[in-house]
C-alpha cells in the first residue's frame, strides 16, 4: 500500500503502526481527474528526524537573519540613512512575521543604495 493512490470510497482504514522501523502514517487527499483519491504511506524515523533537523536549521537561519536585519535597522536609523533604512525596515517586518518569500529584490535595492553611498563618500 505504500505510495499507492486509492479512490477515496474504497480506501481502507490504515493499520496502526507499532514497528520500531516506522514511526507514523501520513495520508493526504487530492483530486485526481474527476474523483478524489487518498494517498497513504509510512514515515520512517530517519526521514522524520531529517525533516525535523532541516526545519530547525532553517528556523535558526531565519532567526539570525531577523536579528541581523533588526540590528542593521537600528544603526541605519541612528545614522539617518533613510534610503537604505526603508528596505531594511521592510525586511525586518517580513522576517518578524516569518514571511516565506524571495528577498532578492529588497537585498539588491539595499546593495545599490550602499554602493551609491560609497561613491558619494569617495568623491
Amino acid at each position: 500500500m505504500r505510495g499507492e493512490s486509492l479512490p477515496l470510497a474504497s480506501a481502507p482504514t490504515p493499520p496502526l503502526v507499532s514497528s520500531p522501523t516506522w514511526s507514523g502514517i501520513f495520508c493526504y487527499s487530492r483530486p485526481a481527474g474527476s474523483s478524489a483519491t487518498l494517498s497513504c504511506g509510512l514515515q520512517s524515523p530517519a526521514r522524520k528526524a531529517n525533516a525535523d533537523a532541516t526545519k530547525r536549521f532553517f528556523d535558526e537561519i531565519e532567526k539570525a537573519a531577523f536579528e541581523a536585519a533588526h540590528a542593521l535597522k537600528g544603526v541605519l536609523g541612528n545614522l539617518s540613512l533613510t534610503s537604505i533604512y526603508a528596505p531594511i525596515v521592510e525586511i525586518t517586518e517580513l522576517l518578524r512575521n516569518n514571511t516565506d518569500m524571495d528577498y532578492t529584490s529588497l537585498l539588491s535595492n539595499i546593495l545599490e543604495k550602499k554602493d551609491e553611498l560609497g561613491r558619494l563618500c569617495a568623491d
